[in-house]
């Protein structure tokens, strides 16, 4: 018998964990767990859902988002474009070629 094994002995416990305790094998707790949150989820499952009559809000000028006619923008959407697009690549695919092989991305 090892050194380790009588001490735990020695201490009331064991160098193995009870196999054939039922709790322990099948894991009555998980098991318990999983069942109550299944049976909470089943049982709110059930609940009415919250709908509300969004009508009266739909022409409420104060909660409108303010869209700006295409005469008054201020970058022209061809613009947009190549800054989102055309910009980030020309900056990004130098970097990308500067960049050492042998460091990670």
């Amino acid at each position: 018998m090892s050194e380790q094994a009588s001490l735990l002995r020695g201490a009331g416990m064991s160098a193995s964990p009870d196999t054939s305790s039922f709790a322990a094998r099948w894991s009555v707790g998980d098991w318990a767990c999983s069942l109550l949150l299944l049976a909470l989820a089943l049982w709110a499952d059930s609940w009415p859902p919250f709908e509300r009559d969004v009508r009266p809000q739909l022409n409420d000028p104060s909660i409108m988002y303010p869209h700006t006619p295409p005469l008054a923008q201020q970058v022209p959407s061809w613009l947009l474009w190549r800054l989102s697009v055309a910009l980030p690549l020309l900056l990004l695919l130098p970097l990308a070629a500067l960049r050492p092989r042998g460091v990670p991305a």
